[in-house]
């Protein structure tokens, strides 16, 4: 077979995962008690390359 298909290795490919990291300060977070608990450096450093992945991801659909 002649067909192209994206290799399991590339970051790049249609397939590849968005990475979230884990912190163990995610677990338990109480979201009420700590308003701004979106800005703290864990949360920021956990979600930070998904969301500028996703965003890349959204943008480039969308134009």
């Amino acid at each position: 077979m002649d067909a192209f298909n994206f290799s399991l290795e590339d970051e790049d490919a249609p397939h590849a995962p968005l990475p979230i990291l884990f912190h163990g300060g995610l677990v338990g977070l109480n979201h009420v008690a700590t308003p701004d608990w979106y800005s703290s450096h864990f949360v920021r450093k956990a979600y930070d390359q998904f969301l500028t992945a996703a965003a890349e991801l959204i943008i480039e659909e969308n134009t």
